[in-house]
């Protein structure tokens, strides 16, 4: 007989970033993001919840110790709330370097 084991754990979040939105709708907003390597580096991007907050550039291509944007794209929300998403940043075969949080409220 085998006895199988699983374990997960929810992401280190590294970054926080707070957002304000209107609502009623889309709306689109850019964070800097440095990459922090002595090289320069392709990052992979996606989020949490691809169908509320998307990634414009899912691929990012960065020079080294430089700053670049993330730029994403919010669907609208037509009532007061507060809602969370991770961005993963993955190298590029795939393995995660960071998590960032972004939390955005929708606000009248």
């Amino acid at each position: 007989a085998w006895h199988m084991r699983a374990t997960a754990a929810a992401p280190e979040v590294s970054k926080t970033f707070q957002i304000e939105l209107p609502l009623h709708q889309a709306a689109h907003k850019k964070i800097a993001y440095v990459n922090p390597w002595p090289a320069a580096r392709v990052f992979q991007l996606h989020t949490s919840d691809p169908i509320s907050v998307r990634v414009k550039e899912e691929r990012l291509d960065i020079p080294a110790k430089s700053k670049s944007y993330i730029r994403l794209w919010f669907a609208a929300e037509h009532r007061p709330v507060t809602k969370d998403t991770l961005i993963f940043v993955n190298d590029d075969r795939g393995q995660n370097e960071e998590c960032l949080l972004i939390r955005t409220n929708f606000i009248e």
